[in-house]
């Protein structure tokens, strides 16, 4: 085995640069597609854990008729034992509890249609990092009797700034219409354009004034057990909150189904991105082991001529293609490592596409991570692919008719 090894080597550098252009194949290739496994899981973890911590929280807590029909009516029923359930929980770190309708937001220059949030300053920031994304002026505060939140894109679309007057007119609980005047007290922005262009937020005590009663339509719960949040939203706060009819317990994942596809089909993706790689990767390799050996076809009939067992040179071709990828695959995996980790550090500056970033709810700077069971998993498929790229090309060595492979030029 030993002099197979040594042989098998020594073929390999016959040929220096086709072997070096083969392995340099191999690095580029894996450092390629490492970078963007790292990339694009950036991405898909960037674009879940703000919508976790800025908009859904771990668990919402709503009416059955709220869940599709967003109708004012559509309040939590028994609220009284459901602050109860949660108050007591100790896997609860923070609520918060939203008033939430559809209303006409009018300025002095246009109109528009908003999602107005009703809100208690304290919950919501406790519980969500939207309210410490203040881009100016500050979270309601007390400059303003009745103050307002808005995006910084609706900001610039109405042309107003803090101190602005606005009119919110909705529909109250008795089909009355209710219109108040506000004050732009803060502007936030939270990375999600469409998001900032639409919603807007106000002390829920003066809707309480306006509606004559206390209403909440959602309650966004945050957990300290994310980790296990399928097992706590089934198992223990729905069994807690079995008694209170009339309400539904929602995950992040069901009340924003598209970041939980895009969470669970990533895996699949960087799979599909392995395959794709090594089989490319193969091709080259039996392109290049194929050529060696119809080079080397008089060599293999005078090894075939005086008796040479068919299997060790079927094993000494295989193991050529096996050292391209024992070289290039853990160089590769290194540097697409240590590109990941820095990256995961630093972050890839985007902000020359950060408009269409925010569009889709992205930062301008990603950080690069991918699991460590990838990288196990790539270095396997290389040396399989290595190894198994040597076998075609040998069977075509060990079908030679020794006569004729010698008188080969």
């Amino acid at each position: 085995m030993k002099s197979l090894i040594t042989i098998a080597w020594r073929n390999c550098w016959r040929n220096p640069t086709r072997s070096m252009i083969v392995i340099f194949s191999i690095i580029v290739g894996l450092w390629a597609s490492l970078f963007m496994m790292g990339f694009m899981e950036g991405l898909t973890q960037d674009r879940k854990t703000k919508g976790i911590d800025s908009f859904f929280s771990h668990i919402q807590i709503e009416s059955e008729s709220f869940n599709y029909d967003q109708d004012v009516i559509n309040s939590i029923p028994d609220l009284s034992e459901v602050r109860k359930v949660l108050d007591q929980d100790p896997k609860i770190e923070s609520y918060t509890e939203r008033f939430i309708t559809e209303s006409l937001l009018m300025t002095a220059r246009e109109q528009r249609g908003a999602q107005l949030i009703a809100v208690d300053a304290e919950q919501e920031l406790a519980t969500l990092e939207l309210g410490h994304k203040l881009v100016e002026g500050e979270f309601f505060g007390d400059a303003y009797t009745r103050p307002i939140l808005i995006g910084e894109k609706m900001s610039e679309e109405l042309k107003v700034g803090i101190g602005a007057k606005i009119v919110l007119t909705f529909t109250n609980i008795d089909s009355i219409q209710v219109a108040e005047n506000f004050k732009v007290s803060g502007i936030y922005k939270s990375g999600n354009s469409g998001y900032d262009a639409y919603h807007v937020f106000v002390p829920r005590e003066i809707i309480y004034d306006l509606t004559g009663k206390e209403i909440v339509h959602r309650i966004l719960v945050k957990t300290n057990v994310p980790e296990e949040l399928e097992t706590y939203k089934v198992d223990i706060l729905g069994k807690e909150l079995g008694h209170v009819n009339g309400i539904v317990v929602l995950s992040w994942r069901d009340s924003s189904p598209e970041l939980a596809m895009a969470d669970s089909v990533f895996e699949q993706y960087i799979y599909i991105m392995m395959a794709i790689i090594v089989i490319a990767l193969l091709f080259g390799i039996i392109n290049t082991i194929t050529m060696s050996i119809l080079e080397r076809k008089r060599e293999i009939g005078v090894l075939l001529a005086v008796g040479m067992n068919r299997r060790k040179i079927r094993l000494m071709i295989a193991l050529e293609s096996l050292i391209y990828g024992l070289i290039g695959g853990p160089v590769g995996i290194i540097l697409g490592l240590i590109t990941i980790i820095y990256f995961g550090n630093n972050g890839l500056d985007m902000s020359a596409y950060a408009s269409g970033f925010e569009a889709y709810g992205l930062s301008s700077v990603i950080y690069f991570s991918l699991e460590s069971k990838f990288y196990i998993a790539f270095g396997v498929l290389i040396l399989s692919a290595s190894f198994l790229g040597g076998l075609y090309p040998a069977r075509i060595a060990t079908s030679l008719d020794p006569i004729e492979a010698i008188r080969s030029i």
